[in-house]
């Protein structure tokens, strides 16, 4: 497995009730390569906050399941680019944290009930 990003990233921490909070949260982005029985990659996301240990969300996105995110939000980007696409996006975030108005923001939606908001 093999890291590709690990950082602390300013977000915006929203609930489905417009309760909203910012905050800065771990982003941890690993790409696995497996080869048996067949050849394929998965990226996994996975984001934390040191400030809670209840705080874990983590996605596992192989190519089948990203073709229907491409297809969902209209991505220009094929599965090999996407990693390195997602995390200059991400770079985006944490240079534009300390402007007063971010062109750039991480915006994290929690249903109302689950921790972290």
């Amino acid at each position: 497995m093999e890291e590709l990003f690990s950082k602390p990233v300013p977000v915006v921490l929203k609930s489905s009730d417009k309760d909203e909070r910012s905050s800065v949260i771990g982003v941890t982005i690993l790409l696995n390569a497996s080869t048996s029985p067949v050849h394929k990659k998965e990226l996994l996301v996975r984001l934390t906050d040191a400030t809670d240990p209840f705080f874990l969300y983590m996605l596992s996105l192989n190519e089948v399941d990203f073709q229907s995110l491409k297809n969902q939000q209209g991505l220009l980007v094929d599965f090999a680019a996407f990693p390195q696409k997602f995390i200059e996006l991400l770079e985006l975030c944490v240079s534009e944290a300390d402007k007063e108005t971010p062109k750039f923001m991480l915006q994290l939606v929690v249903p109302v009930g689950e921790r972290g908001v």
